[in-house]
């Protein structure tokens, strides 16, 4: 009967595939990845022996003793190669960087049994007709040792990872497992059908297999651990099913500076210990690599483990670290739970990114385990986020959401109100939010410009319907630092301006000092364009910030306004206070207007006359009002 070689014909097709994604697909040249590139090439070499082994037999090459026994030995020595090569994964699995000494013990120990066990075979070929009197035989003789020595690798496969269990990852122990008891049922099925070769397939798949689990971006060799990516899928079922668990991010930030200081080796050796000491917390728990200096862990609750006993369990692998590679640093841990408002993956990224805000950025080592509280005030936050991506999305000027507001402020020399700040507040479901709540929620979800372009629409509109009746000097509109940074913001408020056809010279923009000091040479091109088309800037804030006054002359800004906290003080310091007259001297020579908010109390106003600011702005003379009701302020000329 003549012998099939379909499946070597199968084997050399899939090895082909495999290469070819591996050398376009541009994944990751870990260790692994040599190694089953080299893996795969061994293995396609052997199934084209096979083959010509298979056709010689079957008559399609003309008989050739030699050439038979060349292939023989050509085929055994792909055979163990391959088996080494599966062997030294193992072990580069076990223990990283320092796999080769434990690989090379066990090549040599496989090589040496295989040529002994093959220099027997071959003896027993040259017996002559009696032993195998046909090449079929011979073939078949050779496949059925061959799957012998293949079922032995694997059952040495079986031990090595039990042994190894505790330095193995979850997910590498359980594919080793199913790996080989699998191959092992192949091997034993060619062996039991050896009319159909087709043993290639023994090797070439696991290779495909572990090209696409393993060395694909879901998972880390160095570390033994999976990225953020199978986590996000964990979490999002568990939602989905309603199964409570608990998901513990460790950030270590100074392994995100450790490039001078320590090896490459050392950080992964260091999560590595982590994520294994992690993994064996209880059944269900896994780690997972969220980036260099972060890594996450993630159990399910029932009543094998509590959250709480679950973060004290991680807590204490963090600070009891094993092994030699202990880098002494400071963490950051947040802990979360299930929730029914986490209804989905999405809402609980947010929730992370609200609750790492709360950290500080101190070296100090803090651990924050979600409760009630945060919840709560996690649930107000992503409401206003939600609103505030509704409106940048609407793009809507007049969204009734946005409500403006507008406190008067009182020239000293004219003894009236002559401008006024306009004020932004948010309207939900019927409550109304000041800027403190939503401000902080826009800049980070990057909303911060769409509010502007409102709020500075309906001052316009204010400034439209004011016309020419009162006497006033200009509304000011507040401006994020983030929109300085934008090149096309001074065109997006110049054609709000135009398209409602108001006087640019009505319109100030307010601009905070750290904002503009921490980012000056961003800005001052935005800044200079508008003051080109007689937008002046109020440099808002000053005194909380890092001001010069260089900077303060530059002529950037048409009115300093000083904060509330430096009057206060310069009403209890006498040195506080010769320094704030001297300076309300220097920028009145400079032609540059002093402001001073936060005016409460009659004192406080006197104070401030007396030293001579030009405006005063605070409760004093009038508080936060509708803007349609500045009418009531402004002189009628």
């Amino acid at each position: 009967m003549a012998i099939n070689v379909y499946g070597e014909i199968s084997s050399i097709t899939l090895g082909c595939l495999v290469l070819f994604f591996m050398l376009y697909s541009n994944p990751r040249k870990t260790i692994g990845y040599r190694i089953n590139f080299v893996g795969i090439i061994i293995g396609m070499i052997g199934s084209m022996i096979l083959l010509h082994l298979g056709h010689r037999v079957n008559g399609v090459f003309p008989y050739n003793k030699a050439a038979l026994i060349i292939c023989y030995i050509l085929y055994g020595f792909c055979y163990i190669s391959i088996l080494n090569l599966i062997m030294s994964y193992i072990y580069y699995l076990i223990y990283g960087s320092a796999y080769k000494k434990p690989a090379l013990v066990s090549a040599f120990i496989f090589t040496f049994f295989y040529i002994i066990i093959g220099y027997i075979y071959f003896a027993l070929i040259r017996g002559g007709e009696h032993t195998f009197p046909t090449d079929t035989l011979r073939l078949k003789s050779f496949i059925l040792f061959c799957c012998a020595f293949g079922i032995s690798a694997c059952l040495i496969v079986q031990v090595i990872t039990f042994i190894h269990r505790n330095y193995l990852p979850k997910v590498i122990l359980l594919s080793m497992q199913i790996f080989s008891v699998s191959l092992g049922f192949t091997l034993v099925l060619q062996g039991l059908f050896l009319n159909n070769i087709f043993i290639s397939l023994t090797y070439t798949i696991p290779f495909m297999a572990t090209y696409l689990l393993f060395h694909s971006n879901p998972y880390d060799e160095e570390t033994g651990t999976q990225n953020g990516d199978p986590l996000n899928a964990k979490i999002s079922d568990s939602i989905k099913k309603h199964k409570n668990f608990i998901v513990v991010f460790v950030s270590i930030p100074q392994l995100e500076k450790t490039n001078f200081v320590l090896q490459e080796s050392m950080i992964h050796n260091i999560i590595s210990d982590i994520a294994r000491r992690t993994e064996r917390i209880c059944k269900r728990s896994y780690a997972y690599r969220i980036s260099t200096s972060t890594y996450a862990a993630f159990t399910y609750l029932d009543t094998e483990i509590t959250g709480r006993e679950y973060l004290d369990e991680i807590m204490d692998i963090v600070n009891h670290p094993m092994g030699n590679d202990y880098l002494p640093a400071y963490y950051k841990v947040v802990a979360i739970t299930n929730h029914p408002f986490l209804q989905n993956l999405d809402i609980l990224q947010h929730y992370y990114s609200f609750l790492q805000n709360r950290l500080n950025d101190s070296a100090e080592n803090e651990i924050l385990f979600a409760g009630n509280k945060e919840m709560t005030d996690f649930m107000k936050y992503y409401r206003v986020h939600l609103a505030l991506e509704d409106i940048r999305d609407r793009k809507d000027l007049s969204d009734a959401r946005i409500l403006a507001y507008a406190q008067p402020i009182y020239s000293v020399e004219n003894e009236a109100f002559v401008s006024a700040e306009a004020l932004m507040r948010l309207e939900i479901d019927g409550n109304i939010l000041y800027p403190g709540s939503f401000i902080p929620v826009a800049e980070e979800s990057r909303c911060i410009h769409p509010l502007t372009c409102i709020i500075l629409d309906k001052v316009c509109k204010e400034i439209k319907s004011l016309g020419d009746d009162y006497q006033y000097d200009c509304i000011t509109v507040n401006c994020s630092p983030l929109e300085l940074s934008v090149k096309s913001m001074t065109d997006d408020l110049l054609n709000i301006i135009e398209h409602n056809g108001v006087d640019p010279n009505k319109i100030r923009l307010e601009v905070t000092e750290s904002s503009v000091y921490e980012n000056y040479d961003v800005v001052s091109n935005n800044m200079q364009s508008m003051n080109d088309e007689g937008i002046h800037f109020y440099l808002d804030d000053f005194g909380t910030g890092y001001s010069n006054f260089d900077r303060l002359t530059s002529g950037d800004f048409h009115t300093i306004k000083f904060d509330k906290s430096i009057l206060y003080k310069a009403m209890e310091d006498e040195n506080t206070e010769e320094m704030i007259r001297a300076l309300i001297h220097m920028l009145k020579e400079s032609h540059i207007s002093p402001l001073v908010e936060g005016v409460e109390t009659e004192e406080q106003k006197s104070f401030c006359i007396n030293h001579g600011f030009d405006y005063i702005q605070g409760y004093n003379y009038a508080k936060p009002i509708p803007i349609e009701n500045l009418k009531d302020y402004f002189k009628q000329k």
